[in-house]
């Protein structure tokens, strides 16, 4: 039972010893840690587009994508009464919708818009699958795998980015679209989640999406071995990348890429942004 959170693996682990503390502790605290720090690697980029009262080349769209996952794991967290993937996505759900806010602000009616009927819809999928749980599986305990499976579906939407992201790679030979520093994080933290899943809580909803997380990582950093990074030929790069180990939104026009969103987020892996429309 994925709801029950089973113990089946964990429970050959002696309560205690280090091997115990380091799978049901360790991972997600490190996890968790990771997660955060990923979510507001755009924080810098997001403060000088205020202060320069433009939206530049800023996409808006990861923000809305970070807000509809985010705000599923919490619920489903809140049902597994799990701490550690609460807190995975809460400070990203702030921050999602502080960015957000951030973005609107500068926004044109037109563009204003789309992402308003998004965020609503964002909101409304969550509402509707909390409808269903109230109503068809009030005494249900299983009534909470409608979130899990809801999450699930949202990942659709961020594996299409990195999945075009390598396309675009292996088409020109060309790993530029990917931050090597940021690959890794995505490694790490998806590593944390798969190990935690697995031998902690036995839940294939954390464990699965974050080893296909992981695998998208991998892909990523074989890739930039594969095809060094060469500047474009026809566009100079613009990249808001810093040296204190923290990447910002790139604000590249072309094959640009945003900071990994991890979806316990459950699942790390890179979202690329797409040209603006």
């Amino acid at each position: 039972d994925l709801l029950a959170c089973g113990m089946s693996l964990s429970a050959s682990l002696p309560e205690g010893t280090a091997a115990w503390w380091m799978v049901n502790h360790a991972a997600p605290s490190i996890g968790l840690l990771v997660a955060n720090v990923m979510f507001f690697s755009p924080l810098r980029t997001i403060l000088r587009m205020r202060t320069a009262g433009e939206l530049g080349e800023v996409n808006p769209w990861p923000f809305v994508s970070i807000v509809l996952n985010t705000l599923g794991w919490l619920i489903y967290a809140i049902e597994l009464r799990n701490g550690y993937v609460f807190f995975a996505n809460f400070q990203g759900l702030l921050f999602g919708l502080w960015a957000l806010l951030q973005c609107l602000a500068l926004m044109t009616a037109s563009q204003r818009q789309h992402i308003e009927y998004s965020l609503i819809g964002s909101f409304g999928i969550w509402g509707v699958l909390g409808i269903v749980r109230v109503l068809a599986f009030e005494d249900n305990p299983d009534g909470a795998l409608l979130f899990g499976w809801g999450t699930v579906a949202a990942l659709v939407v961020f594996y299409g980015s990195p999945l075009s992201a390598i396309a675009r790679v292996i088409s020109g030979r060309n790993s530029e679209a990917i931050v090597p520093a940021l690959a890794v994080a995505s490694w790490l933290n998806g590593a944390c989640w798969t190990v935690y899943g697995t031998l902690a809580v036995d839940n294939a909803f954390i464990y699965v999406p974050n080893a296909l997380g992981c695998v998208l990582a991998t892909v990523q950093l074989i890739l930039c071995v594969l095809f060094p990074r060469r500047g474009s030929s026809n566009q100079p790069p613009t990249s808001d990348t810093h040296n204190d180990g923290v990447v910002s939104l790139s604000v590249r026009k072309q094959d640009a890429i945003e900071p990994s969103v991890s979806a316990t987020t459950v699942t790390s892996l890179m979202t690329v942004m797409t040209d603006r429309e």
